[in-house]
Parts: C-alpha cells; sequence; structure tokens
C-alpha cells in the first residue's frame, strides 16, 4: 500500500515537473498536456533538441512509473484478496463454492415442473424431512492443469488390467491426472454428460491409477470424478461426485418414494448396498428421497464403522433404457447436504441419452433389472 502510494507521489512530481517546462516554451501546449490525454508526446518532438524545453527523459520516467503504479495497484489487490481467501472460515469457503453450484443448477434444476414455486416447496419438504427423520450430523470431515474437453475411450480400464500396471505413489498419480472439461461422453452407452462451468472431471484410466496408488480396490462401474475446479483431490475434507454406471437394465419407477418406509426398510435390511456409500448405520435422511422426470436424488446421514461422527452420502440417480447413472457423493461433511445434494442433481439433470437410450417409464422391449427404484434406494434385494 505505501509503496502504491509513494510511486502516486512521484507520478505527480513529474506530471508537474513536465507541465513546467512546456508552459515556459507554450501556455496553450501547457494546458493541453494537462488535458488531453498523450498530448505530451507532441511538445515531446517539438523539443526533441531544445535543451531549455526538452523533456524527452521526463516522458521516459513518466511511462515507468506509470508502469510501477499500474503493477503495485494490481500487487496491492492481489494481496488484500489473498489474505481475505486465507481469512475466510470453511464455512464462509463452503458458502462461496454453493453459490457457485447454485448459479450453475439455477437453469436446469427441475425444469419439468410446471410452478417454480411448487418447485421450492416440494424441495423444503423433503429437507425438513430430513431434519425430522434422525438428529443433526455430528461435526466430522466428510482432490492441474485443465485440459480443454476430451473423451474417454468407450472401453473402461477393467480392473484386472489396472491391477497389473505398475503402481504410482499417490502424488505422482495426481500429478499425472489430465482433468477433462467440456463433457464426458461414453457412445457405447449412449449417454454423455455436460460439465457445467468451474467443474471437471477425471475418467476411467486416471481414477485406476490413482486407486491403486492408494491401494485402494477398483470399482469397474466408475466411469468418471467430478469435482469443483477449487477442490483439490488431496486436500484434507475434500468430496466429489463418483459417477458409476449400473448397467443391469430397465429399472421401474413404480411405487412411492415414501421417505419413513424407505428409511424403514433401507434400516431393516441386511443386503450389500449396490450404490457407493460408507458403509456402516443409517441414521437417517437428511434430505428425503424424491424423484422427477427420470431423476432420483436424496441425502443419508451414516455412521460408518469404527467411527466417532456422522457423514454424509448424498445419491442421485439418472434412469436410462439399459441401465441407471449413478452419481453419489461418499463421506460429505456435516452440515453440507443441501450443497452435495444441488451438485449431484446438477450434474443428473445434465445428463443427455441417445435417442433411443433414454428412460421409458413405461414397460419397454428392454432387459428388466432385478431390482425397482424403491428398491435400489432401500437396498432391498
Amino acid at each position: 500500500m505505501m509503496l502504491y502510494i509513494g510511486l502516486q507521489l512521484v507520478l505527480l512530481v513529474i506530471g508537474i515537473s513536465i507541465v513546467t517546462r512546456v508552459w515556459r516554451a507554450s501556455a496553450l501546449d501547457g494546458v493541453l498536456c494537462l488535458i488531453v490525454p498523450f498530448y505530451v508526446l507532441l511538445p515531446m518532438v517539438k523539443h526533441w533538441k531544445d535543451p531549455d524545453f526538452d523533456i524527452r527523459w521526463h516522458v521516459l520516467l513518466l511511462f515507468v512509473c506509470a508502469g510501477a503504479v499500474v503493477w503495485a495497484h494490481f500487487h496491492w489487490v492481489h494481496q488484500v484478496l489473498g489474505d481475505s481467501a486465507q481469512t475466510m472460515t470453511k464455512e464462509e469457503r463452503a458458502q462461496a463454492l454453493a453459490e457457485a453450484i447454485v448459479g450453475q443448477a439455477g437453469d436446469d434444476d427441475d425444469g419439468d415442473l410446471d410452478d417454480e414455486q411448487a418447485r421450492l416447496a416440494r424441495y423444503q419438504d423433503r429437507v425438513e424431512f430430513g431434519r425430522k427423520t434422525h438428529p443433526p450430523a455430528g461435526t466430522a470431515p466428510a482432490t492441474t492443469p485443465a485440459r480443454p474437453a476430451t473423451h474417454e475411450p468407450d472401453t473402461p480400464v477393467s480392473a484386472a488390467a489396472a491391477e497389473q500396471q505398475k503402481p504410482l505413489t499417490p502424488r505422482q498419480a495426481l500429478a499425472a491426472a489430465v482433468y477433462r472439461r467440456g463433457a464426458v461422453e461414453r457412445a457405447t452407452l449412449g449417454f454423455s454428460i455436460d460439465l457445467p462451468g468451474n467443474f471437471h472431471a477425471l475418467t476411467a484410466g486416471d481414477i485406476r491409477r490413482i486407486e491403486l496408488s492408494r491401494n485402494q480396490t477398483a470399482d469397474a462401474r466408475e466411469i468418471a470424478w467430478v469435482m469443483h475446479e477449487s477442490m483439490a483431490l488431496d486436500a484434507p475434507g475434500t468430496w466429489f461426485v463418483r459417477v458409476r454406471w449400473l448397467s443391469d437394465g430397465w429399472v421401474s419407477a413404480a411405487g412411492s418414494l415414501d421417505g419413513w418406509r424407505l428409511l424403514q426398510q433401507a434400516q431393516r435390511t441386511a443386503a450389500p448396498a449396490r450404490l457407493a456409500g460408507s458403509g456402516g448405520d443409517l441414521i437417517g435422511y437428511a434430505i428425503a428421497p424424491g424423484f422427477s422426470g427420470s431423476v432420483a436424488d436424496w441425502v443419508e446421514e451414516r455412521l460408518p464403522a469404527g467411527a466417532n461422527a456422522s457423514v454424509l452420502d448424498c445419491h442421485a440417480l439418472r434412469l436410462g433404457r439399459a441401465g441407471v447413472l449413478e452419481f453419489s457423493v461418499v463421506g460429505a461433511p456435516a452440515g453440507s447436504q443441501v450443497l452435495c445434494d444441488l451438485s449431484v442433481r446438477l450434474l443428473a439433470r445434465s445428463t443427455r441419452f441417445d435417442s433411443g437410450s433414454d428412460y421409458s417409464p413405461a414397460a419397454i422391449d428392454a432387459r428388466r433389472a432385478p431390482y425397482s427404484l424403491v428398491e435400489l434406494i432401500g437396498a432391498v434385494r
């Protein structure tokens, strides 16, 4: 700040000196130097070799100092913004991310409903249901240069092939990852996911390498990880959206998604869940299950085995003719249910199926999955 003010004062002194020398030669030129931008160049040329009125060195110093003032200004602004970002609380950073995601979701969210006010009321009812079905969540912690939009090969890397690759260290795997922008396309499966602005994705090959570097079991159904560009995969508390393709066939959406009944079913069943999740005990729904068009979404609060505090698992399902595209945030921190639910719903509604591959609620001539939407949400076999 002091450097910026000091340079401004030096700039003022140089300007006064220039006007004074020009005024002695011509009062008109002196006035024009004050009111006309870059007019000072004219008297500089006019009196180039006149030792009494020569201002060429003054003009040089003027431009150098002006450049320094501009640099000092931007440096000061950057420093102020940087200090501000460092002093932001975790909640303020989450709010900033939420505003970015809500802005992206605003144009696409539940557009099939006739009344926007009714949509907001129904969503608020589902959030309110979540508050009533379980006590407040505990306080638990819940990853790059971007390249132009590109497409993952249609055939995903198999788990067996991934295991044969020489594993990298986690840092090496993250450094080698290629972040995709624009869209993630799977031509053989018949769909494309349009990535919202400020979002990027990792696809199958990079995911397998990162999982191997962390000694994690490869998930053959996983086709992408999607995250906001402000979130680093190796930062503490980071969460991202896992995109998985459940290729079990057409899923019936018949039946009511009654929150209380689904919660009781899910808490009673001992069958392993088909969706990505934190495991452990299901405490309740932070946001009750809902279904609109071909998209279902909900948020679970779970207590993982051996954990001292609960976490949130956010799910959105985009139904298709041959299977279900799953968007899940696993282990999100307490209190982030609205933010992560908006994220998975936004991506689900940004999915485009090819003609003939999109979902139809009526019985169709397609292979049927061995479960319904109600059973998929409730993990009932």
